[in-house]
């Protein structure tokens, strides 16, 4: 009774009834695959990036074409090495703005270095860059191979007609010293070579083998 009654208030013959539930099971075949395999999309995000990276292989395609050309770079970074590849800097005749072209020279040591130099008449050696105040060991090591000292261009102190402070101030005569210089000078006369400055004492750093470079004595010295 009940599948008669569902059958009259359908409506359909025995044909249409298969028709129909083979046209839903077809729907149910297509919704259940398209729900399985989703339909692609492309993330815009993944877009974006794509796109980014095609643009930057681009540039970097143009760049090569142009430097294979010919064409100058914008900038190129030399190592230190090849920097350091030039001619030496004489020291008693550079002044302190070229010092600075030197690695680990600012301002402030070059200006130093200059001082120094002054107050000795011109340096005798590279080594007494060691002397100057506050240059690291480590830049003393890196610009020594890199600068010069040409000993014909130090100014000699007349020892036996410089004055007190001019005998004072080089950094390699104390005070006693110029006392001793002094006193030879006013009881004895002339001081005539090196060996009278070591058989009377008169400088304490005779042993110090720069030094030599620094005295002269007269029109003989």
């Amino acid at each position: 009774m009940v599948r008669r009654g569902i059958k009259e208030w359908l409506g359909y013959d025995r044909r249409e009834r298969r028709a129909v539930f083979l046209l839903a099971l077809l729907i149910i075949v297509i919704l259940t695959v398209r729900a399985l395999v989703p339909e692609e999309r492309e993330s815009p995000v993944v877009t974006a990036v794509e796109e980014r990276l095609a643009e930057a292989a681009s540039q970097k395609e143009e760049v090569t074409q142009s430097f294979s050309a010919g064409q100058p770079e914008p900038y190129r970074s030399y190592p230190v090495s090849e920097r350091e590849e030039r001619s030496p800097l004489e020291l008693n005749s550079i002044d302190s703005l070229s010092l600075t072209a030197l690695p680990g020279i600012g301002p402030v040591l070059s200006s130093r270095i200059v001082r120094f130099r002054d107050l000795l008449g011109g340096f005798a050696a590279v080594e007494q860059l060691r002397e100057v105040y506050g240059l690291p060991e480590e830049t003393y090591l890196r610009i020594s191979g890199m600068v010069t000292a040409d000993r014909d261009l130090i100014e000699k102190i007349d020892i036996n007609s410089a004055p007190f402070g001019e005998l004072l101030r080089h950094p390699y005569i104390v005070r006693d010293d110029v006392v001793s210089i002094l006193n030879f000078r006013e009881n004895r006369g002339s001081i005539s070579d090196w060996e009278t400055i070591k058989e009377n004492g008169l400088l304490d750093n005779s042993d110090n083998e720069l030094l030599v470079y620094y005295i002269g004595f007269g029109s003989g010295g």
